[in-house]
């Protein structure tokens, strides 16, 4: 009797269980991990237990249907407050706060400057795609099992006009970066308009280029719901004039992707409440909506809100576009936006020129007519997103910087500036840093602390090849005494002729011009072949013992030479300059005690110091070709003008501009002492210092 309970008690728990597992996985989406009718996945919060983890169908299997009686849908109240309770534990809040607009973030007419892309299409219908011009392949809805390798889907808003312009910048910039990572649409409204030429995926939607956008908008998600909810989990919808930063995106995406927030409604950008005078009238009931340069919804809440959108665009009741689309996902999703913590999607509202900053102005139709900042913050670096550039030479080189990871130097902002615009500059300074502080306070007037150096992305290496000026022929011995040095390091010596005669230390400006002349050939020549590093070494000098040593000791330096072994992050290490004064010595010794005092870095970090006014000449030298345009730029400057400068004064164009520009210390390469120099006689005490290590020369020369 015992044995025959025992056998039944088996079989009951075992079919129970069988059970169970084949209706979950009757129940579960193919990508969104949740069941069909989207409320009853324990994501939404009602059920007291969740269900078992949902496992992915087989590709050759196709989706069954969902129950023809599914369970009652929760309140939209209930299924809100538990996504809200659910993303702050992640790590998502609401900014209490912050109202949309200028100054006190007031909504304004300022909101969203889609510069020109909108209106409606009283049909509905999905649209026309095409690729430059052509038709582009349609994934109809009944296609479950299209499966892209990508999780994220963008649909930048614009307009015929603009894609000449910032729209092809824009795709030049961050678009082609973003492709590995996204599927990304261009949506304008007119078919008839000639596309030809754009490399980007286009699609119309038969609808009037007007602005404000807000029919287009809600035409664009609604082609995004007919024709890729089941091939994506992320969708997002940009402006034209944003920039998306292509790596925190990816972080985001892949934040969302990896917790609950995947089985949740999700609706998140930048959240405000719209402005004081106008929030009664916004249908919302006080809850926020995201800023329209950018947001990111989930398949859950595209799916919810898709058969409605068309009736959201024939109930309008503002003249906003993102107050309409945050009013239907409110409605018929049951949610409000949500800021991601540490994801900021950031809206500029002021504009600065130097140390002046003033607010941003309005155009006739309400865009924002602002000049983006050529000396970025912190905070725009950060963003996921930065709104409004509207010049393609913006997106240019915010992109230049961003990929570059660029600190420019930052400007004294006046006090006497307006009071909003003051308070948001410095606001964003606050958390600003630069790659050389020291030139920053020099320059500017105060100091900033020193950005973090980039983490090499490759193996350390000795440059591969070093051009040696030299005026003699056949080569003088010092060329070869350099030569032999250099092969110690296996670094190849090329000598580079210049007239006889020559020297750069000269004063004379027809001498340095012909020094500039002589090395924009050599830049030139590096960009060409695509060199990665370019080591440059004077005539007439001399090297520490054990320079390879020592040499290699300071590339591996992260502080110091690991800015030369990535792949687009690197500037310059001065390898020997010319005898500082007195003053000059001390700010290094400054330095170099705040860089070995930094935990984020080794005692190595005080093998060099940033490079200052007092940094004279170039007795060696690594440039990465991250600086090579910089270089150029300068030196094509001052040989058109003919103006015979200094080389050095390329330390400060290039520290100006946000790179790296850091020296060895002590000196690996030294002017040998019977050489004179162009320099003033320095203190005798700073060239005692100097010159306190011991130099050599190879054997046998």
């Amino acid at each position: 009797m015992g044995r025959y309970l025992r056998r039944t008690v088996v079989l009951w728990v075992g079919g129970g269980l069988l059970t169970l597992l084949l209706l979950s996985a009757w129940r579960v989406h193919p990508r969104g991990g949740v069941n069909e009718d989207g409320n009853e996945a324990w994501a939404g919060g009602f059920m007291s237990q969740p269900p078992p983890p949902p496992q992915p169908l087989p590709a050759s299997i196709p989706s069954p249907e969902p129950p023809a009686q599914p369970r009652p849908q929760p309140p939209a109240e209930a299924l809100a407050d538990e996504d809200a309770k659910e993303l702050a534990r992640l790590g998502f809040e609401f900014q209490e706060d912050m109202v949309h607009g200028q100054g006190n973030n007031e909504h304004g007419d300022a909101r969203t400057a889609h510069n020109g892309h909108d209106n409606d299409n009283t049909n509905g219908h999905n649209g026309h795609a095409g690729h430059a011009g052509q038709g582009l392949p349609r994934h109809p809805v009944s296609q479950l099992h299209h499966r892209d390798h990508r999780d994220l889907v963008v649909g930048v808003l614009t307009d015929p006009k603009s894609l000449t312009s910032i729209c092809m910048a824009a795709y030049t910039t961050w678009v082609r970066d973003l492709e590995a990572l996204a599927k990304v649409y261009f949506f304008i409204g007119s078919c008839q308009a000639v596309t030809k030429g754009f490399p980007g995926n286009l699609v119309c939607l038969d609808t009037p280029d007007t602005y404000p956008p807000q029919r287009k908008v809600f035409l664009m998600w609604k082609w995004l719901h007919d024709n890729e909810l089941r091939n994506y989990q992320w969708f997002m919808k940009v402006d034209h004039d944003s920039y998306v930063n292509v790596r925190r995106i990816g972080q985001l995406v892949k934040a969302l992707g990896a917790g609950k927030q995947r089985f949740r409604r999700s609706y998140i950008g930048s959240p405000v409440s719209g402005r004081r005078e106008e929030q009664s009238k916004l249908g919302l009931n006080g809850a926020r909506y995201c800023l329209g340069m950018g947001y990111i919804v989930n398949f859950l809440t595209l799916r919810e809100i898709g058969k409605h959108l068309m009736t959201c665009a024939g109930a309008v009741v503002s003249n906003h576009s993102d107050t309409e689309m945050g009013r239907c996902i409110h409605r018929y999703a049951g949610i409000q936006c949500l800021n991601a913590k540490n994801y900021d999607f950031k809206q500029v509202y002021y504009q600065q020129d130097g140390g002046r900053v003033f607010p941003m102005k309005l155009q006739a139709g309400g865009q924002m007519a602002l000049t983006f900042p050529r000396e970025p913050k912190h905070a725009h670096f950060a963003a996921v997103l930065v709104h409004p550039l509207k010049r393609a030479e913006d997106f240019y080189r915010f992109h230049k910087q961003s990929i570059s990871k660029l600190r420019p130097l930052q400007p004294l902002i006046a006090k006497n500036n307006p009071q909003a615009p003051y308070q948001s500059a410095i606001e964003d300074l606050k958390s600003t840093c630069v790659h050389n502080p020291v030139c920053q306070a020099e320059t500017m007037g105060y100091e900033l602390p020193e950005c973090e150096t980039p983490q090499p992305t490759g193996p350390v290496r000795f440059p591969v090849k070093a051009f040696i000026f030299t005026s003699d022929q056949p080569p003088s011995d010092w060329y070869v005494k350099t030569k032999r040095v250099l092969e110690f390091s296996n670094i190849e010596a090329v000598q580079v002729r210049v007239p006889a005669g020559w020297t750069s230390e000269s004063s004379d400006p027809a001498q340095l011009l012909l020094y500039l002349q002589v090395m924009r050939s050599l830049f030139r020549n590096a960009t060409l072949h695509s060199f990665s590093q370019l080591m440059i070494i004077d005539e007439k000098v001399v090297f520490s013992c054990k320079f390879s040593e020592k040499f290699w000791g300071v590339l591996n330096s992260r502080r110091c030479g690991g800015h030369l072994h990535t792949d687009l992050q690197g500037g310059l290490l001065l390898l020997g300059t010319e005898v500082p004064s007195h003053a000059g010595m001390e700010a290094i010794s400054d330095d170099r005690s705040r860089a070995f005092a930094n935990n984020q870095y080794k005692d190595s970090a005080a093998l060099c110091y940033n490079a200052h006014q007092d940094t004279r000449g170039m007795l060696a030298a690594v440039f990465h070709r991250n600086t090579f345009g910089q270089v150029l730029s300068w030196l094509s400057e001052r040989v058109t003008a003919r103006e015979g400068v200094s080389f050095d004064h390329v330390y400060k164009r290039l520290s100006l501009a946000g790179y790296i520009v850091r020296a060895a210390f002590p000196n690996l390469v030294a002017r040998h002492p019977s050489e004179p120099s162009r320099y003033d006689d320095p203190d005798p005490n700073s060239r005692a210092r100097w010159y306190s290590q011991k130099y050599c020369q190879p054997k046998g020369v």
